[in-house]
């Protein structure tokens, strides 16, 4: 009997290392892929507007060796002062979770150590406040715009950073003269820790933690720039193709880090009948959409977090009472009400069945689509402007997707603090928590052809003018693809999860 209990002890430490072994080993394809394709010269503003990719270098992955039979992988992308957003993404949904973090290196050339490169201190310690507010279809209103990696390829990581560099933080603070891409991938660590001590805490039966946790797949990125104003203009689209390459189910979801699924998507997610509706619509090909909710602005912060708990743990007739006594509101009804207004929202009020609307310029939904089929984001966005409405008008006009409402599921926007590109575009106070990223946004720049202007000018032009070139191409019928970085597609072509059936 002793011997059998050790041959079954045996068995069960065999199946665990196994299991950690496949994390292990899908994290390090994941980096291994990515990073064989990686261009370390710093890039800077007038590099992006060029035409030039993103330059992102995989710092560290964490993959769950955790499975289950949950065909749905939410991916999404964040900067570092996100990570609470993940974690409470996490925490509530029961499948697989990617996700792809973002740090930007503010480099200054310094004519003393010659082609070398040092940090600056303005915004060295990665926790940046690159938004996801969005941006809503005309020129005028927002829309778009809040495993076991081990340690790392030391070689690699000191060919990202160069000298070794340290945060300028406050006197006082512990983390102070820290390096930033080890601080980021000891939070990273931490996060990825706490996640799968949570599961198992569930798993061995603790009741407080209902439906924790998700599979969760981090990775760390971290792009090298030679100048500050491009570091407040997060690559978003890049970072989302990033992220995507992480899931391997046959449906995905792209929901941004501040956006919350409502709860009941974990008995959706395992329902036979709802998953096959799902698989189908998918197919044909559509994409399966929630509506998006937000708390109303006259609630103070402590009201707002309730409600939004509210409304991600409480059924559909709570969310349209609290919509009723004006506690919550169509997401951006008031920086741009066509953005969402497709959904028709009184109709999904009434509704117990899914429905088809049309697509509308600048409608900009978030949803499930076939993962095979996702034809992924146009790198050429960067920031808040016109990066989610571009993927969704190129499934609508190019790839003929219908758009099919959910009446049974929805997700919920986590308010935050807005990010300095949106202080200047709504004009209003430029002092505090964004003045730093607003300076670097106003500062002047020569272009190319020899314009003097500011970032953020340029930005702005930029964006329009890409958006304008994008809706023509489609209007015209003409061939359009999205701008892909190397990376991206060497990843896509050799990583096994992604290799057509």
């Amino acid at each position: 009997m002793a011997s059998q209990r050790r041959v079954a002890a045996l068995v069960l430490m065999l199946k665990a290392w196994i299991i950690w072994a496949v994390g292990a080993d899908e994290a390090n394809m994941l980096r291994s892929c990515w990073n064989a394709n990686y261009n370390s010269t710093p890039v800077m503003f007038e590099d992006w507007i060029s035409g030039h990719p993103a330059r992102l270098y995989m710092v560290d992955a964490w993959w769950s060796p955790r499975r289950n039979s949950i065909p749905l992988t939410i991916f999404t992308m964040m900067s570092l002062d996100r990570l609470s957003m993940l974690e409470s993404q996490c925490r509530g949904y029961i499948g697989p979770i990617s996700a792809a973090v973002y740090i930007p290196l503010v480099l200054e050339h310094d004519p003393n150590l010659g082609h070398d490169f040092t940090a600056t201190s303005d915004h060295a310690s990665g926790d940046e406040r690159h938004g996801y507010d969005r941006d809503d279809g005309n020129d005028n209103n927002y829309g778009d715009g809040d495993s076991d990696g081990g340690e790392g390829d030391d070689e690699a990581a000191n060919v990202l950073v160069g000298r070794r560099r340290h945060i300028q933080e406050p006197v006082g603070n512990k983390e102070s003269h820290t390096d930033p891409v080890a601080l980021a991938r000891a939070k990273l660590q931490n996060l990825f820790d706490q996640m799968e001590e949570a599961a198992a805490a569930h798993a061995a039966g603790n009741n407080s933690l209902p439906g924790c946790c998700c599979q969760l797949r981090l990775m760390l990125f971290a792009e090298r720039m030679s100048d500050s104003p491009l570091s407040t203009i997060m690559p978003t689209n890049a970072m989302r193709n990033a992220a995507m390459l992480g899931a391997t189910t046959p449906l995905s979801a792209m929901f941004d880090a501040d956006l919350a699924p409502c709860t009941k998507i974990n008995d959706l997610v395992q329902n036979v009948s709802w998953v096959q509706y799902i698989s189908k619509e998918a197919t044909r090909p559509s994409i399966c959409i929630p509506p998006a909710w937000e708390t109303r602005g006259h609630l103070q912060p402590n009201s707002k977090n309730m409600v939004v708990q509210r409304a991600i743990t409480g059924a559909k007739a709570d969310v349209l009472d609290m919509w009723g006594r004006s506690e919550l509101q169509v997401f951006q009804v008031n920086l741009c009400k066509h953005c969402h207004k497709t959904f028709d929202h009184s109709r999904w009020a009434k509704e117990d069945l899914p429905y088809t609307v049309q697509h509308t310029l600048g409608f900009e939904p978030w949803g499930i689509l076939w993962r095979l089929r996702d034809p992924g984001y146009d790198e050429r966005f960067r920031g808040w402007l016109y990066d989610k409405q571009t993927h969704v008008e190129a499934l609508a006009r190019k790839h003929r997707y219908t758009f099919t409402v959910l009446p049974d599921l929805w997700v919920v926007h986590r308010p935050h603090k807005k990010v300095g590109i949106v202080q200047l575009y709504r004009k209003s106070n430029v002092t505090g928590d964004g003045s730093m990223e607003v300076e670097a946004l106003l500062r002047p720049v020569v272009l190319s052809n020899g314009k003097n202007t500011t970032v953020y000018t340029a930005y702005r032009h930029y964006m329009d003018s890409m958006r304008h070139n994008l809706r023509s191409a489609l209007a015209a019928r003409q061939p359009y693809e999205p701008q892909q970085n190397a990376q991206f597609l060497h990843c896509k072509s050799v990583l096994p999860w992604w290799q057509q059936g």
